[in-house]
């Protein structure tokens, strides 16, 4: 959506429709539409951290009917991987870092999954990407050392 310039009042910007009262049920819709994605979302990351991977995937996936995400898509990635499904655990991942290519945790996880099928040259993109985004990060060390034992 393109933003209304700071010169002229957002009515203006948005036309002739918008000079009316604002919609108050649509504003509604949006703001419980995202109060159930962060429900969803933090539902999934509860189940995630107690290990019920394939209960973090159903909520990870309602959180996505909600709202997409790229922390969204990267947690059901990672769940999925933890699930044994690597395959849909990659198409999360892929979907996760084109919504954010900035997102640390769905490289890491890529690099992960790209060994696991012995796809060293994308395992070692992904990881190196993962460094270049979070150099001190919590797994930069491990990921180094993977990186040396694959030269």
């Amino acid at each position: 959506l393109a933003a209304a310039s700071p010169a002229a009042p957002a009515s203006a910007a948005a036309g002739p429709a918008a000079a009316g009262p604002a919609d108050p049920a649509g504003t509604s819709a949006a703001t419980e539409q995202e109060a159930s994605y962060r429900k969803a979302f933090a539902s999934a990351e509860a189940r995630y951290r107690s290990a019920n991977f394939l209960g973090a995937v159903a909520d990870y996936r309602r959180a996505l009917m909600f709202r997409e995400t790229s922390e969204a898509q990267a947690g059901l990635g990672r769940a999925l991987y933890d699930a044994s499904q690597p395959g849909p655990a990659m198409e999360a991942l892929q979907r996760a870092v084109q919504l954010d290519p900035r997102n640390a945790a769905a490289w890491l996880t890529l690099g992960e999954l790209h060994v696991l099928d012995n796809r060293m040259p994308e395992a070692r993109a992904a990881y190196q990407r993962y460094l270049e985004l979070q150099p001190d990060g919590p797994h930069a060390a491990d990921v180094r050392a993977i990186l040396q034992r694959m030269r």
